[in-house]
């Protein structure tokens, strides 16, 4: 399954929001 692959997008998308805070 690709549940890793989309946790990963996930992070990724917090990380940008984290950096834009």
């Amino acid at each position: 399954e690709m549940i890793v692959d989309d946790i990963e997008m996930i992070v990724d998308d917090i990380e940008r929001i984290v950096v834009d805070i």
